[in-house]
């Protein structure tokens, strides 16, 4: 239920869960203070640099704010969701950013007028929850009567879609053609695991993911690293054939690996990638 200031801190909680459930590797500070008598509820980063945001803005209460480094996205205010017998309808405000409102475009349906019944709820909501009740009458259409899982979705693409909008940005730069092979001496390495990373966000699909860690015991398969903090498994799942970019495959559950964060890095210090028992002998021959 979506009605007082709790549900709403409970909501917000729950899209940065969402984050950090869907995307691998993120992480979370709570209680940050950037500007002074504005709260700042939790930021999930999304290597390296991609953060989200719940927070007040402005003074007004329960904002998700999406960020690239210091450039700010997409401004969510999580008043204008309404609710109503645990179906949500949510219509987001027309961005200023160009960027952003070309992902919009490309994402929701646009409404020179949003329903007059959705905004008047809004506005009602928003002067209990002591937030700025102003609502433009147009905007964009995110859902509608929709459950809380088709609502997550719905976010979960969007932030998808942003993300590797971002990282598209910096692919157009020139690449070379030369294969670079990484000593493991190197002060530099491939970070980042796009191949991994493209698998995880374009199917979303938990359950293989983490039957996969499940099977192998949350244990490395190469050096058998395990490790457990606060009922939290360190330990990270690698694509053993790596996706190429366009490509579209069945996954198995057998294409894939738990590696703890060190071999998981020593696999991608070359490309292509090495394969497990090539790591394995690397380890060996350094002892």
């Amino acid at each position: 239920m979506l009605k007082t200031k709790k549900d709403f801190m409970e909501f917000g909680e729950f899209l940065q869960k969402s984050v950090e459930e869907f995307f691998p590797n993120t992480v979370r500070e709570d209680d940050v203070q950037f500007i002074p008598g504005w709260s700042v509820f939790s930021v999930v980063t999304i290597p390296p640099r991609f953060h989200c945001h719940f927070r007040q803005w402005a003074g007004n209460p329960f904002h998700y704010v999406i960020e690239n480094g210091n450039r700010k996205l997409a401004q969510l205010d999580l008043t204008r969701v309404v609710e109503n017998k645990n179906l949500y309808t949510w219509y987001l405000a027309k961005p200023t950013n160009i960027f952003t409102k070309s992902i919009y475009d490309k994402l929701f349906e646009y409404y020179n007028e949003i329903p007059a019944e959705y905004r008047e709820q809004v506005q009602d909501q928003k002067v209990y929850l002591h937030s700025n009740p102003t609502i433009q009458k147009a905007g964009y259409l995110f859902v509608v009567n929709a459950t809380l899982d088709e609502l997550q979705d719905k976010f979960i693409d969007l932030l998808k879609t942003l993300y590797e909008s971002v990282e598209k940005r910096i692919e157009l730069k020139p690449k070379r053609n030369v294969q670079k092979i990484f000593d493991l001496e190197d002060l530099e390495a491939e970070e980042g695991y796009k191949q991994d990373k493209v698998y995880l966000h374009t199917t979303r699909n938990r359950d293989i993911v983490n039957k996969r860690k499940e099977l192998d015991n949350y244990t490395c398969q190469v050096c058998g690293f395990h490790l457990e903090i606060n009922g939290k498994h360190l330990i990270e799942c690698h694509h053993i054939n790596p996706l190429s970019e366009g490509d579209v495959r069945i996954t198995n559950i057998n294409d894939l690996v738990s590696l703890c964060p060190t071999c998981h890095r020593i696999v991608h210090i070359r490309k292509p990638p090495f394969t497990i028992e090539e790591v394995k002998l690397i380890l060996k021959n350094k002892k």
